[in-house]
């Protein structure tokens, strides 16, 4: 009876190990990877409600300041570290506008800075369907004055230089 039963069980263990084999050899030919596209790439465009603040000029006369909408557009790209983590990057441009108008409504003085910056996000998908997912990001962004620019429209034509010196840092 032993040696029956050590001829079987040594039966049995070829015949598991010859049926391991054939499933490892049929799961390696349906392997797919782990993260079917490994970067994404991504555009973005965004634009927020301007304000309008009065205050007081040089010559103490009551101006109105009308800062408008400030624009942005980007590119990013992004690596998908996990079934849930990517991180993103890219490039965005931002301009920054505002005018200032004296009582009769005349303007003053009209301001234009543009901004180059690059972000940098970790997004955590948490609902991942196949059409679309949702996700929470969290991040910031170093931008830098490109073109600042103020002119003064009081009639006397002149350029008043705006310094914006150093990166302007941002986080979200």
């Amino acid at each position: 009876k032993v040696q029956s039963n050590v001829k079987l069980r040594d039966s049995i263990r070829t015949i598991g190990n010859q049926q391991l084999e054939a499933m490892a050899e049929n799961e390696e030919e349906n392997i797919e990877p782990q993260f079917k596209n490994e970067w994404t790439i991504g555009f973005s465009a965004s634009m927020e409600k301007g304000k309008t603040i009065s205050s007081i000029g040089d010559n103490l006369e009551p101006i109105t300041i009308n800062h408008k909408s400030p624009i942005s557009f980007g590119i990013s790209i992004g690596k998908i570290l996990s079934d849930n983590l990517s991180l993103e990057s890219g490039l965005n441009y931002t301009i920054l506008s505002s005018e200032s108008k004296d009582l009769s409504g005349t303007t003053v003085n009209k301001q234009n800075i543009h901004f180059l910056g690059i972000p940098l996000k970790l997004n955590w998908i948490f609902i991942n369907k196949k059409n679309f997912d949702v996700y929470l990001s969290a991040g910031g962004m170093l931008q830098e004055c490109i073109s600042p620019k103020n002119d003064n429209c009081s009639g006397s034509g002149d350029e008043q230089p705006i310094s914006i010196n150093g990166l302007q840092c941002s986080l979200a």
